[in-house]
């Protein structure tokens, strides 16, 4: 096959383009820049996991404050990276572990939108949904209603999303002991018309809420609506 000048200068150039797109990582960061990061991340972690091991009144809360510091210099230095991702991650952890929910969120809003971006936003959801989900199961409600409210404030227009906080919260609140307020969230939820699946537990999750109460006419009211509107369960 024949091959004119114009052609090998398409080609050429072509090659340069694609090439351009796949090395603009190594541009931006040298391999050992990269390294430098990785390594630096890795004695943040050790850092962190060394104090995690220890009972929480023996436990050096200067250590967590200079592993923050640590990891926030890996996502200064090198933004838009793995190892800047991972110690978004670990920023997050200490703040959970120190209960500073104002920087949590904002460190959460920051790290969500950057997963949103490089990875979609199924991605981000499914991250915030597992943080969550986490301190539920694990039984630390307050910290779960903490994690919801940001995923919610994070996707306000996933209807699907704010359905699932909401009945997250509002069964936090029942186990903490406030099932007037989860009472109110279940009735504010099953108003709102969400999607079948939350509107189905909103209703189930309000119902037993009222038997706990011994609202027992309130709860067969509930048990009642709910068959009316889905007789085939």
């Amino acid at each position: 096959m024949r091959t004119t000048k114009y052609g090998v200068f398409l080609l050429t150039f072509g090659l340069l383009v694609v090439g351009a797109g796949t090395t603009a990582w190594a541009k931006k960061y040298s391999p050992a820049e990269l390294r430098k990061a990785k390594f630096e991340l890795i004695a943040a972690k050790k850092i962190f996991h060394t104090e995690r091991a220890k009972g929480w009144e023996e436990r050096d809360l200067g250590k967590y404050q200079e592993v923050i510091r640590k990891a926030q210099a890996v996502v200064r230095k090198y933004p838009d990276t793995e190892q800047a991702s991972k110690a978004r991650n670990l920023i997050i952890r200490c703040y959970e572990d120190l209960g500073q929910w104002r920087n949590l969120a904002e460190t959460m809003a920051d790290h969500l939108k950057t997963l949103e971006k490089s990875k979609g936003k199924e991605a981000a959801v499914r991250y915030a949904r597992t943080k969550a989900n986490e301190s539920y199961r694990a039984k630390d409600y307050e910290k779960a209603i903490e994690l919801y409210n940001i995923m919610e404030d994070a996707f306000p227009e996933d209807t699907e999303s704010v359905a699932e906080t909401r009945y997250f919260i509002a069964r936090s609140r029942a186990r903490m002991g406030r099932s007037d307020k989860a009472v109110e969230l279940l009735t504010d939820l099953v108003k709102s018309n969400p999607a079948e699946k939350w509107n189905k537990h909103a209703r189930l999750t309000l119902g037993h809420t009222y038997l706990v109460e011994n609202q027992q006419t309130k709860a067969i009211e509930v048990f009642r609506e709910f068959l009316k509107k889905y007789p085939k369960d």
